[in-house]
């Protein structure tokens, strides 16, 4: 099933609809599941430090509690990453492999659905520009007859 295809800009790290001859460009591939599972803001656990120093979990309304809950449900698909949380972090190892758990967390889903059976992420820090990440996402599909690969780049200034 096609889905209306976005693509990466890395320069102004965000994604944007795709246009191709003045129409909407589709997706067949998980191109956009991918970029939707990464940089949604998945709300934060209750032991995660908030960039900002604010007490806003972000995340999509529908994963947040209820009034009358303390927590999250249990067995429900959280929307998004917390890659967000990363955003004033420091250029050193535990930052890359934050960023690969996260991710490997964001796409989990996929793998629980029975759309992957596997799913690696690897997080650098490039020589250039500064306060930069690149995170490769690898996605092996069942009867796919080699497995998808994805770079995203990004700049947390």
């Amino acid at each position: 099933m096609a889905d209306i295809a976005l693509i990466w800009d890395p320069a102004n790290g965000r994604a944007d609809f795709a246009v191709v001859d003045g129409d909407l460009a589709m997706d067949e591939g998980l191109g956009t599941a991918v970029i939707i599972s990464l940089f949604c803001d998945r709300v934060a656990e209750s032991g995660d430090v908030i960039p900002d120093g604010s007490d806003d979990p972000r995340g999509w309304w529908g994963d947040t509690p209820l009034p009358n809950q303390t927590d999250l449900p249990g067995g429900i698909d959280l929307t998004g990453s917390r890659l967000w949380l990363l955003a004033r972090s420091l250029q050193v190892t535990e930052t890359l492999r934050k960023a690969e758990s996260y991710a490997r967390e964001a796409l989990q889903w996929m793998i629980d659905d029975g759309i992957a059976g596997s799913v690696t992420a690897s997080a650098v820090f490039p020589a250039a520009p500064q306060n930069a990440m690149e995170l490769t996402i690898v996605i092996d599909q069942a009867g796919a007859s080699a497995p998808s690969k994805y770079l995203f780049a990004w700049s947390a200034s």
